[in-house]
């Protein structure tokens, strides 16, 4: 205090000098906090990484370099896109792959080297089999052969021997191209029986595709030692921590949820020993709700030990997967299927496809939807609308309006009441189903002819897995949109960037046809005789009866003329113009 008092001059001069200084100089902290924020922001933009929790920020931060500006960071992420070839080690799986019979006809069969034929083929065939495969587990394949699988499809081909040695795998194919056997087969091989704790989590972003799932795997494991548990939402959990209890399985599926729910909460699941996680439709894994739940499970079971990844989806070359798959995996392996692209385009696509659109008024949207329930042969369709009191209002008006039987679903519902409907829809009680998106992942309907979008999906990510609905596993399906005339150029556009073709098709005589191209519209042609032109000139000549009688003054011919136009415009008939030129002619006969 005394130096400050024996120094005042000092103490002015400081405070001259502060308040002489530049006013960005006094603005730099905020001007830094501002510019951590951005750069924050941005990084987070770039990495698309799902694991957004603070102890992986570093990570991203670390590995990503920080674009200068907005305009660079477009840049450098179209860069890291065209980059993923790249990064993974790419596998491109060619459907034709798939030898669907070894066996030849009796006229192309050499008779004196029939023994080393019948040998070469019994070879071909235990190559294409599942025991060529590499299952080795005798109940799994007698299982198959029940369920009338007999051989591996292309993708399975491709994917058992990477994901059986425990690599990370990526998994790009169409809907029903085989995926949850081409992860559930490898999977099985790595399950030790002897222990009873979980080895193996499956896990999907909807309770239906999680129980689908399960019953797969349910199927593969009859009658054998291993043992696999449901842990989808939407049950009563009690229920499944005794049976998880009981059985003691070597393999989980569910939903992230319920699954988390059931280990951080209730703190009755072990995952210690968890070595193989799939995520099936990752990209829906990877996003809000599903996130936060998917990441905690992640972060849980890859600490201090080898987790193998596996994702899977019809849409895993987004970014934001792709992005996801580098960042979590150990050089991971793409999988990716090709199309022979007949019908559909796209990779994430069934390439036996039909898009068709078909467009009304809006006004006349259930009702056209009613007359396709009625089609022969009679649709098995599954309808997308964007909102779950949408898909009530319109299953309600198709009963009641329309005798048509239709129910819906959505996530809303009771899980009781989807399973009663699923069940019905399966056996054939219901022809329709109106769905939200809720139904366009990994959902397998058999017999499902048609998809109909009486809502355009968001994206194009959205339609390919409504569409994936049909068209499964090579049974040829319809995708019919059907929007009012307004929407037309949006689903043009969408079409476009999938790289389908659309048909325009409308509902006829009980049939869904397809429209023939329309010619041109060129100008309208001239009346060059007939009756056409003799009723063109019947019109012009009353136009100019009714002039010249206004023109002469024939009492009446004003008023009359008024009334007979006024009727005539309203009609809007040529009959009309016939009748007002009688009406003006007997006029001026009486008046004369």
């Amino acid at each position: 205090a005394a130096t400050r008092q024996s120094s005042p001059t000092g103490a002015s001069a400081a405070c001259s000098s502060r308040s002489s200084m530049p006013a960005t100089r006094r603005t730099l902290p905020p001007l830094r906090l501002v510019f951590f924020l951005v750069v924050f922001a941005v990084a987070r933009d770039a990495a698309l990484v799902s694991t957004f929790t603070f102890p992986r920020l570093h990570l991203v931060v670390r590995t990503l370099p920080v674009p200068r500006s907005i305009a660079q960071c477009a840049e450098s992420v179209g860069e890291t896109a065209s980059a993923f070839d790249d990064a993974f080690q790419l596998v491109r799986v060619e459907p034709e792959q798939i030898a669907t019979s070894t066996s030849e006809t009796p006229d192309e069969v050499d008779s004196s080297n029939y023994e080393e034929q019948t040998d070469n083929a019994e070879a071909v065939d235990s190559s294409n089999s599942f025991e060529g495969l590499g299952v080795t587990v005798p109940v799994v394949i007698e299982n198959l052969k029940a369920a009338f699988i007999t051989t591996p499809n292309a993708l399975q081909l491709a994917a058992f021997e990477p994901i059986a040695s425990g690599r990370d795998v990526l998994i790009h194919a169409h809907t029903g191209s085989g995926k949850t056997l081409a992860f559930l087969l490898p999977l099985i091989e790595q399950l030790d029986p002897s222990s009873k704790e979980p080895q193996a989590l499956v896990l999907s972003p909807s309770r239906e595709l999680a129980y689908q799932t399960y019953r797969v795997a349910e199927m593969l494991l009859k009658d054998s030692p291993l043992r696999v548990v449901s842990l989808a939402g939407g049950a009563n959990p009690s229920r499944q921590i005794e049976r998880v209890r009981k059985e003691r399985p070597q393999l989980l599926i569910g939903t992230a949820g319920r699954v988390c729910e059931l280990n951080f909460e209730a703190k009755k699941l072990k995952l210690q020993r968890v070595r193989h996680l799939v995520l099936d439709e990752v990209d829906e894994a990877l996003r809000t709700p599903h996130l936060e739940p998917t990441t905690r499970l992640i972060e849980l079971m890859q600490d201090r030990r080898r987790l193998q990844l596996i994702f899977a989806s019809a849409t895993a070359d987004t970014p934001m997967v792709q992005r996801s798959a580098l960042q979590l995996m150990e050089s991971p392996l793409l999988l990716q299927l090709q199309l022979d692209g007949a019908t559909s385009g796209g990779v994430g696509l069934p390439p036996h496809l039909v898009h068709a659109l078909c467009a009304v008024p809006a006004p006349k949207q259930l009702e056209t939807l009613g007359r396709f329930a009625r089609i022969s042969p009679a649709p098995k369709a599954l309808v997308f609308v964007n909102s779950p009191h949408r898909a009530q209002v319109v299953a309600q008006m198709l009963v009641e309006s329309y005798g048509v039987r239709a129910a819906s679903l959505h996530g809303k519902q009771e899980r009781e009441e989807r399973v009663a409907v699923m069940r019905a829809f399966h056996s054939g009680k219901l022809p329709l189903i109106i769905s939200t998106e809720m139904g366009a992942r990994g959902l397998d309907i058999p017999g499902l002819t048609h998809v109909v979008n009486l809502e355009l999906p968001t994206d194009e990510r959205h339609y390919v897995h409504r569409a994936g609905r049909c068209g499964r596993a090579g049974v040829a399906g319809t995708v019919l949109s059907l929007v009012p005339h307004k929407s037309v150029p949006v689903l043009t556009k969408l079409a476009s960037r999938l790289g389908v073709e659309l048909a325009e098709m409308q509902v006829r005589a009980g049939q869904l046809e397809k429209l023939e191209a329309s010619p041109p519209r060129g100008p309208r042609p001239k009346a060059a005789g007939g009756q056409g032109a003799k009723a063109a000139a019947a019109r012009r000549q009353g136009r100019g009866v009714a002039k010249r009688s206004v023109r002469d003054g024939a009492p009446g011919a004003g008023s009359g003329r008024g009334r007979v136009g006024g009727r005539g415009k309203s009609g809007g008939s040529e009959g009309g113009s016939a009748v007002k030129m009688e009406r003006i002619s007997s006029r001026e006969r009486g008046s004369t």
